[in-house]
């Protein structure tokens, strides 16, 4: 393994868009740069149940700020919450 891929697999440095798009090098630049606008505008939903919901609030340490913060923020009907979450607005490895 280059010590340039270790950098990138290590998990001590998130890498920037201008990093990933380099280190893949052209022929999957254009691949990367599709999936990511797919995935910028896909959402993925989420039903938590009574039960899950409360869960989920207890598990404050354990979410991010912005999870935490959406779960707590989504009104609760009968059935329980549905989460529609844009992947990389919330940030898509803090979840």
């Amino acid at each position: 393994m280059t010590s340039e891929h270790q950098r990138m697999m290590d998990g001590t440095h998130t890498p920037v868009e201008k990093e990933i798009t380099g280190f893949r090098g052209e022929p999957a630049k254009q691949a990367w740069v599709k999936l990511r606008q797919f995935l910028d505008r896909s959402r993925i939903l989420i039903v938590l149940g009574r039960e899950e919901s409360a869960k989920a609030l207890s598990m404050r340490k354990e979410l991010s700020p912005k999870m935490y913060e959406l779960i707590e923020n989504t009104k609760q009907p009968h059935d329980g919450r549905w989460l529609w979450i844009g992947l990389f607005r919330l940030g898509m490895s803090k979840i």
